[in-house]
């Protein structure tokens, strides 16, 4: 992938990454998207109220509706391609309409920050960041089973919602709960960060 050779590539930067997702790394999907390499790079995202979205699907019937544009052909890649890409790219994962993975952005820069020495991190800090990430991947895991089984379950592993419907997409994320979901997971992860900062102390 392109971003074999960035300097923050999720699985650089991530120690188990891979693991986190288990089984669900080598789901097949697909995307519009540019190449590079024959691979995925920045697939097509849109603004919504979800955030900026980029669409994954397993089936042609999940395809984004034709109000959706874009000069990108359609693309197949793993569920791993695409959260490597847009673990850089940081557009909401949506696969088969359903919100599936909203990259935790201010994690991966705190990362990158670190690794390029801006803002260097205690090993305790860079663990605990590290375990956060891989919180994030196994809730997102769960989630796309769920989609894929046709099971009613949001971000946040709450089993008592219906599937978010294409023309919900746009509507207030209030109204939807995914985005709010999707925010707990990231928050979430952030808090525990911070938690580990106040520890103090390298390792």
């Amino acid at each position: 992938m392109w971003c074999d050779d960035f300097d923050t590539d999720l699985l650089k930067v991530v120690p188990g990454a891979v693991q986190a997702l288990g089984g669900t790394a080598s789901i097949r999907l697909e995307t519009f998207s540019s190449l590079t390499g024959g691979k995925i790079n920045c697939p097509s995202a849109w603004n919504t109220h979800q955030g900026s979205l980029a669409f994954f699907w397993t089936d042609p019937a999940f395809r984004p509706p034709m109000g959706y544009v874009t000069d990108d052909p359609a693309a197949e890649c793993t569920f791993l391609e695409a959260v490597r890409d847009e673990w850089v790219h940081s557009s909401v994962v949506s696969v088969n309409d359903r919100i599936v993975w909203r990259p935790p952005v201010r994690l991966m820069e705190r990362l990158m920050y670190d690794l390029r020495g801006w803002t260097v991190l205690t090993g305790r800090e860079r663990e605990g960041i590290r375990q956060a990430v891989r919180r994030s991947l196994t809730s997102a895991a769960i989630t796309l089973t769920a989609v894929l089984e046709g099971t009613p379950i949001d971000v946040a592993g709450r089993k008592d919602r219906p599937p978010l419907a294409k023309e919900n997409i746009m509507t207030d994320p209030e109204e939807t709960g995914q985005a709010e979901a999707a925010e707990e997971t990231e928050e979430t992860a952030e808090k525990t960060a911070e938690e580990e900062d106040g520890d103090g102390g390298d390792e």
